[in-house]
């Protein structure tokens, strides 16, 4: 952008154009899929008001059932709920946990949807929309460290690397090391690989952050499709997959409010607020200094 003030001026040409398809009942969703037909993804805009909306976004799932010897086929749609906050100078989407798009990965799939189809109207005005997920202050040696300091000891830890191909940000010289293993992880057709180290009842590991090579280990399989689990002698392991993405509890009390109009909730100055909003502006002033990862 040329200037603060030309950043302003498209960033409210958005919101506005964002307020135009959140006041409609329901937006248009399509998945393009390789070597199959488009599918269409039924949605209900629940409620809208204030610059926040509630969508209930469905997956399309096809079931079968035996009836009179026969196969049939019917469509079962379960929704995922999902919120966009479009106030001014906001622009956050909240997806609820759900496993109705598949696996660990559902919600960026839900995430991609929107932001795929919402493009589609926005690149008409030369806009691109980008969604990054937020992603908590600190690292996994800081998080081992608070449960260090809780009087937990570490037991073990064990690292996880994906197949060759997908070693690519690992360093050259590492990717030779393991070269034997991904070897082995090709004959037997394994898409993982892990190595676990442990130590003595009654004794603890130590993760030196200073030691370059176990700084280079943990970094490396901090990452998305790595993976590291350190165990402790008492109570839950530390795994960098819990680490990733901040989530954060909406009551469902609250969202039926919204949907229903019902502004229960008063601010300093005697106004009627709905509790909804009430509880984005806390959980977003929270999220201030928060990393962010783009989907």
């Amino acid at each position: 952008m040329s200037s603060p003030e030309k950043y302003q001026e498209c960033q409210t040409g958005f919101e506005k154009v964002m307020d135009s398809l959140l006041k409609s009942k329901k937006m248009t969703l399509v998945e393009s899929r390789k070597n199959e037909e488009d599918v269409i993804h039924d949605n209900r805009i629940l409620g809208f008001r204030e610059g926040v909306a509630v969508l209930d976004v469905c997956a399309d799932k096809k079931e079968f059932y035996w009836s009179n010897f026969k196969e049939n086929e019917i469509h079962n749609q379960p929704f995922c709920k999902v919120i966009i906050d479009n106030r001014p100078n906001r622009g956050f989407l909240f997806v609820e946990e759900s496993r109705i798009f598949g696996g660990k990965r559902g919600q960026d799939k839900v995430v991609a949807l929107l932001r795929d189809n919402i493009n589609r109207v926005a690149n008409q005005y030369g806009w691109n929309m980008v969604i990054s997920a937020k992603l908590p202050p600190g690292d996994f040696f800081d998080a081992v460290a608070e449960r260090i300091k809780a009087g937990c000891r570490p037991r073990a830890v064990v690292f996880s690397f994906p197949r060759h191909q997908s070693l690519s940000d690992a360093p050259y010289s590492f990717v030779m090391q393991l070269q034997m293993q991904q070897s082995l992880m090709e004959c037997l057709n394994a898409s993982m690989y892990e190595v676990k180290f442990g130590t003595d009842k009654g004794k603890q590991l130590h993760l030196d952050k200073a030691n370059r090579d176990i700084a280079l280990m943990v970094n490396l399989c901090s990452k998305e499709d790595y993976g590291i689990k350190v165990y402790y002698w008492k109570g839950p392991c530390t795994s960098s997959r819990s680490l990733k993405r901040t989530k954060v509890k909406i009551s469902d009390v609250e969202i039926v409010a919204l949907v229903n109009g019902d502004a229960v909730c008063c601010d300093c100055h005697g106004n009627s607020q709905f509790a909804l909003i009430n509880s984005l502006d806390v959980i977003l002033d929270d999220l201030n200094g928060y990393d962010d990862e783009v989907i």
